[in-house]
């Protein structure tokens, strides 16, 4: 597969023609689309470990506890710091990770989404309330705003496919 460096894209001692030009963009491309698919593949194999934490049974017990008593803010601090400390889709995370990788900010914003429509299937997607967030969570602003319109562009593709399946 790592065949594909530039060398194998040029023509040896001949002009470019408009059929080679796009046979060589259309082997780009192609090129390009498995490297999505390992990439796909590596974000959807996250789901395997995706709050896993929560399964074991003493994470559990306090986890139910949280539901059952959210306005005790302690209680919900605690948790806090056991599951995202300990999970690759919590920027918290990210702190101490001596390897952080985009697919971790992928995983990140779809839990997001799932939290928000959980909580609310008319969710409010304000860009600049997800943008503040992000940035509150030691993103740069550069990647709080991509992360921001990721969420808001995911989350609305989310709602016009349940408007669609209902």
């Amino acid at each position: 597969m790592w065949n594909n460096n530039w060398e194998s894209y040029q023509v040896k001692n001949e002009l470019y023609t408009p059929e080679k030009c796009l046979e060589i963009t259309q082997k780009h491309r192609n090129t390009v689309l498995n490297i999505m698919k390992v990439f796909c593949d590596k974000v959807k194999n996250l789901w395997k470990q995706h709050d896993k934490d929560k399964e074991i049974p003493e994470n559990l017990e306090k986890y139910t506890y949280l539901l059952n008593h959210q306005q005790e803010k302690e209680i919900n601090e605690e948790w806090r710091q056991i599951h995202n400390r300990n999970n690759t889709h919590h920027i918290e995370w990210f702190i101490n990770c001596k390897e952080p990788k985009l697919q971790y900010l992928v995983e990140m914003v779809c839990d997001q989404v799932a939290a928000a429509m959980a909580r609310d299937a008319k969710y409010n997607d304000i860009f600049e309330d997800h943008k503040k967030r992000y940035m509150e969570k030691w993103l740069s602003e550069e990647l709080a705003i991509i992360c921001a319109h990721t969420f808001v562009d995911i989350r609305n593709s989310m709602h016009e496919n349940t408007k669609k399946g209902a």
